[in-house]
């Protein structure tokens, strides 16, 4: 695993963020687009990979923060 210094965790949680933020549009738009009942859309694959990928990227950007929050405070 590489070790990122305090700047690059700062670039990884800004890139990081604008992928969650595409990806948070990108989610709506195809809630919308399914035209389901409420809750529905999970049931669709892509809806799925968007959800995932969502969630997978903000726990990466909790993380980086919480590195960056362990540093701060050391």
């Amino acid at each position: 695993m590489t070790v990122l210094n305090t700047a690059e965790l700062h670039d990884l949680i800004e890139r990081l963020a604008g992928f969650v933020q595409d990806l948070h549009t990108r989610k709506e738009r195809r809630a919308a687009m399914l035209d389901t009942p409420a809750g529905a859309p999970q049931s669709d694959p892509v809806y799925q990979r968007l959800f995932f990928n969502h969630e997978r990227f903000s726990r990466q950007i909790e993380g980086a923060r919480s590195e960056l929050s362990r540093r701060k405070n050391a």
